[in-house]
Parts: structure tokens; sequence; C-alpha cells
């Protein structure tokens, strides 16, 4: 019983050091704290216990200075994380155009023998009075009689004669060649069909 009432009269001081006592329960407070002077001494004490606790809670708290430099480095740390993610959003695209890039080449490097061959303007027909208009850089009378090949990849390649008939003679291989089955596999090299007629 005597511990129920402590624990009664502990609540009631506690009421009290917090304001929420009616004014008829602080006047019968009043009364008994100047009749029980155990009483008055537990008030006391709770009154000290609480003003050290505010001190202690009040250490805690950051000055003036400790909140301006947490409320900087706050701000530091959300401008660091907005350029981060302003980063990895230019990195993203700039990712996605490498890929885009990578895959329009790699889409021309294997449709590159897939196309039609490019339309060649043939070299002039080759004959024996024929004043060529493929003179040799060398400036003399030497005249130059090229036969001009295409592979089925639309590639050139010309040769140059210095004489008509070596000129009849290749394009005429090379025909030749062209037409006939070979056993050789297709990869080992280009086959030409001659676009000069030197005939």
């Amino acid at each position: 019983m005597e511990r129920e009432r402590d624990t009664n009269d502990l609540d009631l001081l506690e009421a009290h050091l917090d304001g929420e006592l009616s004014p008829a329960e602080a006047e019968g407070l009043g009364r008994r704290l100047a009749d029980e002077p155990p009483l008055a001494a537990e008030l006391q004490r709770l009154r000290a216990e609480r003003a050290v606790r505010r001190a202690a809670l009040a250490s805690f708290e950051p000055g003036e200075r400790e909140a301006e430099t947490l409320a900087d480095n706050i701000v530091a740390a959300a401008g660091r994380a907005e350029r981060w993610n302003r980063t990895a959003v230019l990195a993203r695209r700039a990712t996605a155009a490498a890929a885009v890039i990578a895959i329009a080449f790699a889409g021309g490097w294997m449709a590159r023998g897939r196309t039609a061959p490019q339309t060649v303007v043939p070299a002039r027909p080759v004959s024996d009075g024929d004043d060529h208009p493929f003179a040799s850089s060398g400036g003399g009378d030497m005249r130059s009689f090229p036969v001009v090949v295409v592979d089925e990849t639309g590639n050139v390649a010309v040769q140059n004669f210095d004489n008509p008939a070596k000129a009849r003679e290749y394009a005429n291989d090379v025909r030749r060649a062209r037409k006939q089955p070979t056993s050789r596999p297709a990869a080992s090299g280009p086959s030409f069909v001659p676009v000069s007629n030197p005939d």
C-alpha cells in the first residue's frame, strides 16, 4: 500500500513539474509539501534530475557553427548526388549512341558484299589504229592500252598494256577464266570481268 502511495505521489509530482495539475490539485499539493518534508525533498530531487537531463541533452545539440557546417555538408552532398545523376544520364546516352553507331557500322560491314556492283564507265575499245587518249606519263610516243575489269562486289582494276594485241589477249584470258568453273574456293581471290573490249 505504501509503494502504491509512493507511485501516486511520484506521478503527482511529475504532473506538477510538467504543469498538468489543475489549480485545485496544485493548491492541495502545496499544502502537502508544506506538511510533508519527505515529499518536498522528493520534489527537489526530481527537479535536480530534470535539470541534469536538460543539460545533457543541450550538450548533444549542435551550436550555431556546427549547425551551419552540417547544413553546408548536406547541401554539398546533394550537389554531388545531382552531378553524379547528370553524369550517369550522359553516360547512358553516350553508350546508347555508341551502340547505335556500332550496330550501323556492323550492318554496313555485313551488307558490303550484298549490294549491287557499282556502275563503271567502260574504257574505250582498243584497236591497232586507234589514237588512244591514255598516253603514258613518260611524255614519249609510248601509248597505254588499259583493260578495266570489275569483280562481283564492284571492285575495279585497270591493267595497262603497251600495245593493243596484249590488251586484247589479256581481256580474252580474263573472259575465259571467268566462264570456266574453278576448283578453287571463291574466297581465295577476286574474279574479274573485263569491261574494256579491246576487239
